[in-house]
């Protein structure tokens, strides 16, 4: 096992360092100091490596586009209608960064900062903390936030990060990660097989807003309980606005794994672990070819991105979870990713 700290490039007047862990199996991971971006999720082919995440060359190229490639999402995921929730018994307006709303942190959320970081090596892990003070000046939430996020690889192929805050009043934390997962070497997931441990996902408006109501997943494009090969379920999706997946499922009560990916060809898979109710699920409908990945130019479908958080615009719905980080009180989040290795 190692630990390498690469120059990556320049970007707003800072160096930006990749911190790249590799374990005994030579299974790296790779993550940016601007952003807490993951960069890299590469396992070993008899031919070289395959990057298991859509990523970019350059950091700049992270920030000329509106999908959060890979990026840390926080202080909260999601929409938040109007940029407004209770808290504390009073209203608390969020900046609004998405028509009215406030969408995965505002305009200001965990990616738009440069992260300061410690390593750790352990008997079987690597990891790296990602550690920023975060001042209600800085992001227009309530309080000032001390956040780590802590990237590490297992001997075993897992990759586990855990989010941490900590306020010094109350305030809302629901982060998550952005990484869009292709596990073939194709330029698309349609070859994949998708399973989520869901019977019911959030209808939602026009803006992507959560309206309270859960569907019934059963006997639908959306029921993923057993496996459905992505080119099935986006074809049988292309009569709605996204021609795709860009939707929030609720996630079964003590469901392990939440949900698994898996490509067909090379039978390589992950598994996703989350104690938290909700998994956002998006197949990159709108990618296009002015988007130039490492692994080429974008298209539709080229990868999926699997966000698990608590079900997003909470205030607003009964049952859909507390954000809330009392003051004083640390807070962590976990999501695991195992891979493991097909043919």
């Amino acid at each position: 096992m190692h630990i390498d700290i690469l120059k990556f490039d320049q970007f707003r007047g800072h160096q930006v360092e990749k911190i790249r862990l590799t374990n005994d199996h030579n299974v790296s991971v790779g993550v940016l100091t601007m952003g807490a971006i993951l960069n890299e999720f590469s396992v070993p082919q008899a031919d070289g490596r395959k990057n298991l995440v859509l990523s970019f060359d350059q950091t700049k190229k992270y920030y000329d586009n509106p999908f959060y490639i890979g990026m840390a999402i926080g202080r909260t995921a999601g929409r938040i209608k109007d940029g407004t929730m209770p808290l504390a018994k009073g209203a608390v307006h969020l900046p609004p960064n998405e028509n009215n709303n406030t969408h995965h942190g505002g305009p200001h959320g965990f990616f738009d900062y440069l992260w300061d970081y410690h390593l750790q090596k352990g008997e079987d892990f690597l990891s790296v903390t990602f550690t920023h003070q975060i001042k209600e000046s800085d992001d227009g939430y309530p309080g000032n936030i001390a956040v780590a996020i802590t990237f590490k690889l297992t001997n075993d192929d897992q990759v586990i990060i855990t989010y941490q805050g900590t306020a010094d009043q109350p305030t809302l934390f629901n982060p998550t990660c952005h990484a869009y997962f292709n596990l073939s070497n194709r330029d698309h997931v349609l070859n994949h097989q998708l399973t989520i441990a869901s019977a019911q996902y959030l209808a939602v408006d026009q803006q992507k807003i959560p309206t309270g109501e859960f569907l019934a997943t059963a006997s639908t494009a959306y029921d993923f309980r057993q496996p459905v090969k992505l080119q099935d379920a986006i074809a049988a999706l292309q009569s709605t606005p996204e021609k795709g997946l860009d939707d929030i499922f609720k996630i079964n009560e003590n469901a392990a794994p939440i949900a698994k990916l898996q490509d067909l060809d090379s039978k390589d898979a992950l598994e996703i672990y989350s104690k938290r109710n909700g998994l956002v699920v998006y197949t990159a409908n709108a990618l296009d070819e002015t988007l130039s990945f490492t692994r080429g130019p974008g298209r539709p479908q080229m990868g999926i991105a699997m966000e698990a958080q608590t079900l997003p615009d909470t205030h607003n719905h009964p049952g859909f979870g507390d954000i809330t980080l009392s003051a004083n009180e640390p807070q962590s989040y976990t999501i695991t990713y195992r891979y493991l290795k097909g043919n």
